[in-house]
Order: C-alpha cells, then sequence, then structure tokens
C-alpha cells in the first residue's frame, strides 16, 4: 500500500504535478479499507476482474494476488507509465489506455468477469447503466467504492408509506430516503448492499465526501424480459423526469399520453394516481410495463 509521500515522490519522478481533479483522482491509502473490497469482491484463481481505474496500481496489484486475470482501464495517459512500472511483476494484468464508457468489453475478450475497484465518483452512475444495461456481457458481482451518497441512493427502497403526524395534527406519509431512477436501474439487474462505510481519509488526496463500499450481485437475467427494458425505462424516466408530481401527471406529459388514460392503467394496476415515483417498487414499476396502453 502507498503512502501519500510516497506517491508524491513517484509524482515528482514523473515530473507530475499533482493528481488529476478533473479525472476525479483520489488514491485508497488505506490497507484495511483495500482488504476489505477484495473480500466484497469474493474473488479466488479462477476469476477475471475488470479494473476501471488503474492509478497507481495499488488496487490493480491487490487483485492480481486472487484472481486469474485482471484487465484495468485507464484514462490518464500520464499514469500508464507509472502503472506498467508498479504492475511490472504481475504476469496477469493486462493494461488498456483508454475511455471505460468507449470501450466494449468484447474488444478485452472477456466473457465472464466480475467488476472491481475503486472507479472515479464522476464516472458512477453511467458506469452501471453502461456495464449493467448497455454492454451484452454483464459481471457476475460489482465490488466499489463510490460516493457514499450514491451508495445510498442505489440500495434505496419505497418509502415508509405509514401516516406520520403532522404539526397541525393531520396525517401525512412519510416520504424520505424513496426510490429513485438510479436505484431502478441497478435493483432491475442485481441486489445492491452497502458493505461498510469508508471514510474520506481513506484517500489520498483526501475528497471532500464520505465513500461506501458498494456490492452488488447480478442476476443470471434481469428482473424482466429483456425485450421490455427500453419500455421500463422509458416509464420509468417519465415518472421520475418530476418526481414531486403526482403519478397522473408526471406519467401524462412524460409519455404524452391523456390523463385519462393514465387513470385507468394506473387503476389496473392497483396504483393509485395520487402517488409519486418515489413510493412505487421494482415490482409496481414492472407490472406497468406488462399493461402499457397500446
Amino acid at each position: 500500500m502507498l503512502t501519500p509521500s510516497e506517491i508524491k515522490e513517484i509524482y515528482l519522478q514523473h515530473d507530475i504535478l499533482m493528481p488529476n481533479k478533473r479525472l476525479g483522482q483520489n488514491f485508497l491509502v488505506n490497507q484495511d479499507i483495500l482488504n476489505a473490497l477484495i473480500a466484497a469482491a469474493q474473488l479466488d484463481k479462477n476469476d477475471t476482474v475488470l479494473e476501471i481505474g488503474g492509478g497507481l496500481g495499488t488496487v490493480t496489484t491487490e487483485i492480481a494476488k486472487y484472481v486469474g486475470r485482471v484487465v484495468t482501464i485507464e484514462k490518464d495517459r500520464a499514469l500508464i507509465p507509472i502503472l506498467r512500472e508498479q504492475t511490472a511483476n504481475y504476469k496477469n494484468i493486462e493494461i488498456i489506455e483508454g475511455d471505460a464508457l468507449r470501450i466494449q468489453n468484447t474488444e478485452y475478450r472477456i466473457q465472464d468477469y466480475k467488476l472491481v475497484g475503486t472507479p472515479p465518483y464522476y464516472l458512477t452512475a453511467r458506469l452501471f447503466r453502461k456495464f449493467l444495461d448497455e454492454e451484452p456481457i454483464r459481471p457476475s458481482r460489482i465490488a466499489v467504492i463510490i460516493q457514499k451518497e450514491v451508495a445510498q441512493k442505489i440500495c434505496a427502497k419505497t418509502p415508509d408509506m405509514n401516516p406520520v403526524r403532522g404539526r397541525e395534527g393531520s396525517q401525512r406519509r412519510s416520504t424520505s430516503n424513496g426510490m429513485n431512477l438510479l436505484a431502478l436501474s441497478v435493483q432491475l439487474y442485481g441486489n445492491p448492499t452497502i458493505v461498510r462505510i469508508v471514510s474520506k481519509g481513506a484517500f489520498w488526496p483526501q475528497p471532500t465526501v464520505d465513500s461506501a463500499l458498494l456490492v452488488v450481485d447480478v442476476y443470471p437475467s434481469p428482473v424482466i424480459a429483456e425485450k421490455d427494458i427500453p419500455l421500463f425505462f422509458k416509464i420509468a424516466k417519465a415518472g421520475f423526469a418530476h418526481p414531486r408530481q403526482q403519478l397522473q401527471k408526471t406519467l401524462s406529459q412524460g409519455l404524452g399520453l391523456p390523463k385519462e388514460k393514465i387513470t385507468i392503467w394506473l387503476a389496473q394496476n392497483d396504483i393509485e394516481q395520487t402517488r409519486r415515483p418515489e413510493t412505487l417498487s421494482l415490482n409496481e414499476w414492472k407490472t406497468l410495463v406488462n399493461r402499457y396502453p397500446l
């Protein structure tokens, strides 16, 4: 595990001033957290691991001790020589210079793999979309350290719908920590779990927020048929376009359908038209796909 002082020295040796903030470069410097990441990934010698953002190779080389093959993608051209130096003693590491969002996993001959690492915060949502929804071959397991608030959104469930007493004595429904489009996008494909919270002090340079170690056990197949996934997202995106609006209004606007038709459609699925998008469970969104107005 490289210390901050050692990282600074490596940067000086390669005439690099500082980690690139634009690329979200914050390097893990806590061995306990690295051990937790490896444990959460449940690695074995038959595994192939895809790592997004090889950085200085600290996580890369630790993963390589446990698996048969590591493919690490690094976008920053300035770090490639360092990454090659740090991983030179490992024959099972392959380094790809490029943008992970633009490279398809078929290009680096990956069939059965796990997605493991500490990707830049700004990539998180797009990475999940790419590797769960867009890639023809999905990972069997994802173990990543990402921004805590994003991990919490991914793990969100429907809010507590029990009545809560308001200030004036009237009853209202709790709508905190409800579902969101990112949660649906991940939970459609797997079961996400936060293993532990990671203090910002575990990284150098230190980010402004804490992180979380998130694991997603990816299902063999999505919870709805592959052919229905485009319609699922069409409906969900329409619903969450205005998350504070009632379903009848936001779905009518987003789908371009009359409110009367939306009312009938929701009633057919036993969903009240006055509910808000965040209160619907994944299964309820699924039923809306099955009975979508033709």
